[in-house]
């Protein structure tokens, strides 16, 4: 198991204003067990685990898969709340930046169509109607893969003895091949 630290801090006019530093765990999970119960939020379940993760078997999982797509158009749509406030790039940016050898397709035309259904902004994880819309959308548009994803970000509190906060976050995401309407990654 292998934990990847990514950290940057900003300042201004030479002095500090803010220190971030990111900790996680990436990879497929090759064992798990389930620590607690579990709890409902909205129309998920959530619960806290702990396992094994390989990294090796997810980036040889996904070279398989692209040597069978060939250049796959990849498109995404995810909800971001970050500190109870709605956001719609970092999450979509860190990906996009980290898989550059995907095709990725503007989202606009999909963030039209979901606004002109209720007139404003929705929340498609974990909604099954809007999911299946979305999985319609995007095969009209061409993608053959679509991510469809929440990240929440919250404030953990202040660490002990510092003035350092610390923020948790949860990132939840499907990702279906279009064609076949079947979910073939999810966490």
């Amino acid at each position: 198991m292998g934990e990847l630290i990514e950290g940057g801090s900003q300042t201004i006019d030479g002095q500090i204003k803010e220190t971030v530093t990111n900790s996680s765990i990436e990879g497929y999970v090759t064992e798990f067990s389930r620590m607690g119960s579990f709890r409902k939020i909205g129309n998920l379940l959530e619960a806290d685990a702990k396992g094994k993760v390989s990294r090796k078997l997810i980036e040889d999982s996904l070279k398989e898969r692209y040597k069978e797509l060939g250049k796959p158009k990849f498109l995404m749509i995810i909800d971001e709340t970050i500190l109870g406030k709605s956001n719609n790039s970092i999450s979509e940016n860190a990906i996009v930046k980290k898989f550059i050898e995907f095709d990725f397709l503007e989202k606009s035309q999909l963030a039209r169509v979901l606004t002109k259904q209720s007139g404003k902004s929705v929340t498609i994880y974990g909604n099954q109607t809007l999911e299946t819309e979305v999985l319609s959308t995007a095969s009209e548009m061409g993608a053959q893969i679509l991510l469809v994803g929440q990240t929440q970000v919250t404030n953990a509190g202040e660490i002990e003895n510092s003035e350092l906060k610390s923020y948790q976050a949860v990132i939840r995401f499907k990702i279906y091949d279009v064609n076949t309407k079947r979910i073939i990654a999810a966490d």
